[in-house]
Order: structure tokens, then sequence, then C-alpha cells
């Protein structure tokens, strides 16, 4: 076969991404160890919020004879609001800059910067229903993963966040799911609040 006769000519980039990867997993720890002075929700198991980065996705390769010259990693970056978006990307990029030899670039970037509890007295009024129907109080911050915040800032809005997610859910994982009386709290939740 051509292609393992000359495997030896090309750059293997499945190869240089865990090369990518491992300097970006030594960077993890110093993410994380980022304590916020904001609360986190104590369902998360954690007293504050903290920095996190997590390679979620890896893609390269063709063929098993066939030297893959392309490879994607996808990396997610949640910040404290402490934090800043510049400073935290380029981070990222001297991270991946300090690997030698090896080419790489962003193909695309999407940021979500972490949130500090607001105070209105909508907020405020919010806490109190979540109170009266859950028995639990508190507001947290939000280490957010959607897109809510871009949306609402186009028309003038704020937003909040609520939930059905507890540890035990496998939040974000494989056979993620809620209970049916959280769900039924929230749907009670929103009904008081706009009412």
């Amino acid at each position: 076969s051509v292609h393992s006769a000359m495997s030896h000519m090309g750059v293997n980039a499945v190869e240089n991404a865990v090369l990518l990867m491992d300097a970006l997993l030594k960077l993890k720890p110093k993410v994380i160890a980022r304590k916020s002075r904001v609360p986190a929700d104590p369902d998360s198991g954690i007293a504050q919020m903290e920095g996190r980065l997590n390679i979620n996705m890896i893609n390269g390769g063709l063929k098993v004879n066939i030297v893959p010259d392309t490879c994607t990693i996808v990396v997610d970056r949640r910040l404290i609001p402490e934090e800043n978006m510049e400073e935290a990307r380029q981070e990222i990029v001297d991270t991946l800059n300090s690997v030698p030899g090896v080419k790489w670039e962003f193909s695309k970037v999407y940021t979500i910067p972490g949130d500090a509890p607001r105070s209105s007295p909508y907020i405020d009024e919010l806490a109190g229903i979540i109170k009266d129907v859950t028995g639990k109080a508190g507001k947290y911050g939000s280490m957010g993963s959607g897109d809510l915040g871009h949306i609402v800032a186009g028309w003038g809005a704020k937003e909040f966040g609520l939930g059905v997610i507890r540890p035990d859910n496998r939040i974000h994982g494989v056979q993620e799911f809620a209970y049916i009386k959280d769900i039924t709290d929230l749907t009670e939740i929103i009904k008081r609040f706009v009412a």
C-alpha cells in the first residue's frame, strides 16, 4: 500500500492534538483553583463558583491506514465573574503556543461569561416564590452554558436561570434526566411569578 509505505512523511494531527490536550490538562488545575467570592448553588457540591476547563470533544482521522491531517478538539472554558474573557482566551492561546512544533488554529469561539446573582425586586420576588414552593432559598452565581443572555440583551431585558438540575441528574451526561416533582415545582414557580 502506498499509504502505509509513505506514512512516515505525514504530520499526524491526532498525535499532535494529544500534545495540545496534555498542555490544556496541565492548565486545568490552575483554572479550577480560582474561587469566586460568589456562592454556588449548594446542590452543586461546591461552596463558591470556580473556573472550569474541559476538553469535551475530539474528532480526527479518516481510516486506520491514513495518517490524519486534521484533528478538532472542543474546549469548554467556564469563567467566574471575577475573570476577564480576553485574559482567559489569552491563557489558552499561550498554553497552546507553549507546545513546540504543533500548528493549531481556532475555528470557532463562542463566549458566555460567568454571572453573579443580580439584585432587583423581580429577583427577590422570584426567590421568595422558590422558597414557598420548594422550601429552599438563595441566589447563586451561574457558570452558564446557554445563549439566553445574548438573546435577552438584544431585547434590553434581563435573564435569570431556573431549572430542574440536581447533581444526581447526570447533568449534560449520558442518560440525563429530571424528576417529575422538580418539573412540577418549576411549573408552579413560573405560574406564580408570571401571575
